[in-house]
């Protein structure tokens, strides 16, 4: 059974700030997502952060090169979708380098600490 998905308005600027390549895989990432073929790490309360407590983190990288360490996160949560039950949302996508996705995904969702 798959569950319904969608992004915040946001991360749609986060997607296209990414090479092409991890565009492509943080799309089909969603999708596996949202097939339950797959589910991200929980999330945790960094203070200087934000809260991200409510989300998920998920490791991507194309280049088989980086499969021990990918270089990519994807931030999504699981929440209730209304009439649809349960659903995937994505918040961010950015770098693993300097907590960028963690960062990105604080500010899309307003909840910045820095």
């Amino acid at each position: 059974m798959s569950l319904p998905f969608r992004w915040i308005p946001a991360f749609k600027d986060d997607l296209a700030a990414l090479p092409k390549d991890v565009q492509k895989a943080a799309i089909e990432t969603m999708f596996s997502l949202a097939r339950g073929e797959q589910r991200g790490a929980p999330l945790f309360d960094p203070p200087a952060i934000g809260d991200l407590s409510d989300c998920r983190k998920v490791y991507l990288d194309p280049d088989p090169d980086h499969a021990t360490r990918p270089r990519y996160r994807l931030v999504y949560r699981e929440r209730h979708g209304g009439l649809h039950g349960m659903m995937v949302e994505a918040i961010a996508a950015g770098e693993r380098y300097d907590m960028d996705a963690y960062v990105r995904a604080a500010a899309n969702l307003g909840r910045t600490s820095r």
